[in-house]
């Protein structure tokens, strides 16, 4: 019960500023989003307390509706404007919801594995912006593959238009009490002044803690992921996620620890448009340097980007 309420209260905090899954909207529904199995295992729940199941052929999704693809699966999941998303094998997707903003339609999401976005109505009607653990990605583009490795490096390949990467949220801190039942746990940070704070974190189904990343894609088992009984009282953490409005609660997409992700956290790769600089490194909110390419190529094996940042 605390899990849910302190995620209502989140979920209303959310208004007040940016993050990518602003609310919860049955407009998904509304709106007539498919899911179609393209073959293999694919597994379903449409609460993050549901049992998974296996289901095969077409049907309707909504928001707060988690979708995984096991060990030789996969599926397209068709929006209304002819938008689709392509999940791969061992890949996971929550669809959050769509916001219709003076006439646009944007879609929010969160996935794990790799996907392939295609976005028909981008520029114009929609946009789609997708989250893996520790990277927010936001396009005006058409097309584009991204896939999370083993270790939480991000690749992303533009085959039409631009994506863009935006580090999320992260802080670090010691956790102190863990509530089991509702998946939470209490952690002591430093906030902006730096003072001591005790925020609460939150679990969910998509959350991936320590080395679990590296089970899910080498299983496609949603609960080799990791669970609030990886973490001891005492552990120093690196929290990624989703925070309120207030920085007191955390919705946790990955709990990790220093040192344990790669040095640059994505690289982005695709044709370029006259001369597109992108950003190859940001430490504490500074540019260290951008590239620019010209030409109909891309830069070989992409553009690193975002170093993990200090504390936020």
């Amino acid at each position: 019960m605390l899990k849910k309420v302190l995620t209502v209260m989140l979920v209303l905090s959310l208004l007040n500023g940016f993050v990518p899954f602003s609310f919860l909207s049955p407009a998904l529904a509304a709106e007539g989003v498919t899911m179609e199995v393209l073959g293999g295992l694919v597994q379903l729940k449409n609460t993050e307390d549901a049992p998974w199941k296996d289901v095969t052929g077409t049907m309707t999704v909504s928001s707060g509706y988690y979708i995984n693809i096991g060990a030789g699966g996969s599926a397209l999941v068709s929006f209304p404007d002819g938008s689709t998303i392509r999940l791969y094998e061992k890949s996971m997707l929550v669809l959050m919801n769509v916001n219709f903003v003076s006439g646009r339609r944007d879609y929010n999401m969160r996935f794990l594995g790799k996907v392939l976005t295609r976005a028909e109505g981008a520029g114009g009607g929609s946009a789609f912006i997708s989250s893996a653990p520790t990277t927010h990605i936001s396009t005006d583009g058409k097309e584009y593959s991204a896939e999370i490795e083993t270790d939480l490096f991000l690749r992303v390949k533009v085959l039409e238009g631009d994506a863009k990467p935006k580090e999320a949220y992260h802080i670090r801190g010691e956790v102190k009490e863990i509530f089991t039942e509702t998946e939470t746990f209490t952690m002591e940070v430093k906030n902006d002044k730096g003072e001591k704070a005790i925020i609460t974190v939150a679990l969910h189904p998509y959350t991936v803690v320590f080395e679990g990343y590296k089970k899910y894609r080498d299983s496609g088992v949603p609960k080799d992921l990791g669970s609030i009984k990886d973490l001891k009282k005492g552990d120093d953490i690196l929290v990624y996620g989703d925070p309120s409005g207030d920085l007191t609660f955390v919705d946790a997409s990955l709990i990790t620890k220093e040192g344990w992700l790669p040095v640059a956290l994505w690289s982005f790769e695709g044709p370029s448009m006259g001369m597109t600089p992108v950003i190859i490194g940001i430490v504490g909110g500074v540019i260290l340097g951008v590239v620019g390419g010209v030409g109909g190529g891309s830069s070989p094996g992409g553009t690193p980007g975002s170093p993990v940042q200090p504390v936020q």
